[in-house]
């Protein structure tokens, strides 16, 4: 039963030639129903993914203002993305070597596969017919979402110009062959591209390229002749591929996207500089295996399979059984994160009510002076982040008396006034420490360019530790006052990023409590 599953589960992921996108699926996930009992414990990836269910629900609610329900369909969209980056990679790079291993649910690796397949199946289906609904309404709004076919001709003249001037600089199209000496693209991970299906005569038997999008302008272009009509950038290239094949016809083209694996190749034991080896991981991270391939609906069967042969061999024949490619139809736009960067009149029918963000901190009060006199615990995005904890670090850096500020940093976003007040600090002859989580999944390259700033400045900058990962978010601050030495902490349930710190809810609680402010001392000095 366990060979069966295992080998079905290949075919649903592989999409062979003779099986058809639209084929019902012929098999049936084993350990259903009455002889499966997952007891008291729950499946984390399928977890996760009842949570993204939770999120679609919302972007499916008519009752959801219309631009809060395209933000929770990008949200879905970025939330899978990771999903498939980080849990799947994992997942299915463990198929091979621990296949009857089991979660603390009683499902092993292929069954929690089975399962994941049909709930994402599930969830991308809904996705689709979400957007259609949300762009319908959109458009009712005045607000449409163009295809080329939907421009007059006097606006395809504009954006054929355009494309021209700002677009077709970047465009590289490379041939995908299997004929001996012409070794097949390297198709860039989370990059949308098209495939382009073109005969350089009509006799001639048809050719198949990659040409990837540029992201340079964004993902939508201004439809000219309008006040808010967006098309998708796909579509003027793809209108327009005459351009790029001046001497071949292009009979037709599909939208497609690759994602590949997050995981960062590190071996920390045997590193001498774990500073450099997360930079080099981190620039070799575009080469993991590819683990899913979106394409759009209506892509012939012919170029799917070219891709996924791309995809095979691009990850080397040993990596094969280990992560075999998941193939998504996709009805509709691929990768919905680029709703967040429509441009929308403000309206109060299409949004939420904004939040009410308040000082928390008295206009000329020190921070200092109102942590001294007892605890402060603050409730963000409601309780401004910068006007607390930013302002926190930077009356720190300022402050003459202040001799040593104390930090760890996970994700601080770019910019950040948090590392600009410690760089600050550091120039004013400040001792500095700063605990840099290098490893802070998809932030290692920003983290790495803060480390070395904050270290060619002068601060004492911890990398982090081997084979583990610091996820602490406090900060101490020691100050001399009357001669003796006072410290006063930072303690909070979110990072040190002011983006974040107005989108997420997260606590922060300052004290000089002598017992906590030891705790934090020992952590920095452990």
């Amino acid at each position: 039963m366990k060979t069966r599953a295992w080998t079905e589960l290949m075919l649903r992921w592989t999409r062979s030639t003779e099986m058809s996108l639209d084929e019902p699926h012929s098999f049936i996930p084993i350990r259903q129903g009455e002889d499966w009992d997952p007891g008291p414990f729950l499946n984390p990836e399928l977890s996760l993914l009842e949570f993204q269910k939770r999120v679609l629900a919302l972007a499916e609610d008519p009752n959801v203002p219309l631009l809060e329900r395209l933000r929770f369909l990008a949200i879905v969209s970025a939330n899978l993305d990771e999903f498939y980056m980080v849990r799947v990679a994992a997942l299915k790079s463990r198929i091979p070597v621990q296949l009857d291993e089991h979660a603390d649910d009683g499902l092993d690796k292929i069954e929690q596969m089975i399962r994941i397949v049909e709930v994402v199946g599930d969830i991308v289906q809904r996705t689709g017919a979400c957007y259609r609904a949300c762009s319908a309404e959109l458009a009712q709004a005045g607000i449409r979402i163009c295809t080329w076919s939907d421009l007059d001709e006097e606006q395809k003249r504009t954006l054929r110009t355009e494309c021209e001037d700002d677009l077709k600089p970047e465009l590289t199209p490379l041939a995908m062959t299997l004929s001996p000496g012409h070794p097949l693209p390297h198709l860039a991970h989370m990059s949308l591209s098209l495939a382009v299906v073109f005969r350089a005569s009509s006799e001639d038997r048809p050719h198949l390229a990659q040409l990837e999008l540029p992201c340079s302008m964004g993902r939508f272009l201004k439809v000219p002749g309008t006040v808010c009509d967006v098309i998708p950038v796909e579509e003027v290239v793809r209108g327009n591929l005459d351009m790029v094949y001046r001497d071949a016809t292009v009979s037709d083209a599909y939208v497609f996207r690759v994602t590949r694996g997050g995981e960062l190749n590190l071996d920390e034991a045997s590193t001498d500089d774990l500073l450099e080896a997360v930079a080099s991981a981190t620039v070799n991270r575009y080469a993991n295996p590819a683990i899913r391939l979106e394409v759009e609906r209506g892509m012939p069967s012919f170029v799917r399979e070219l891709l996924l042969e791309s995809m095979r061999r691009d990850s080397g024949a040993g990596e094969l059984l280990v992560s075999p490619v998941e193939t998504q139809e996709v009805d509709g736009l691929l990768d919905l994160r680029c709703l967040m960067e429509l441009s929308i009149p403000q309206s109060p029918a299409l949004s939420f009510p904004a939040p009410e963000f308040i000082d928390p901190i008295p206009a000329g009060t020190s921070m200092i002076e109102l942590i001294r006199k007892g605890d402060l615990l603050l409730h963000h995005p409601f309780q401004s982040f910068d006007a607390s904890v930013v302002r926190f670090i930077r009356e720190a850096a300022d402050d003459p008396s202040v001799t040593v500020i104390k930090i760890t940093l996970y994700r601080v976003g770019s910019p950040s006034g948090i590392v600009d007040a410690l760089l600050d600090a550091t120039k004013a002859g400040k001792r500095v420490v700063a605990f840099v989580e290098l490893k802070a999944r998809f932030d290692e390259d920003q983290n790495v360019t803060w480390a070395k700033a904050l270290e060619a400045a002068g601060a004492n900058v911890v990398y982090g530790m081997v084979g583990l990962k610091n996820h602490a978010k406090v900060a101490l601050v020691v100050r001399r006052e009357n001669g003796k030495l006072h410290s006063y902490v930072h303690v909070g349930t979110g990072n040190y990023n002011s983006r974040s710190g107005r989108q997420y809810t997260d606590l922060s609680l300052f004290s000089a409590r002598p017992e906590l402010s030891a705790d934090i001392s020992d952590l920095f000095n452990g």
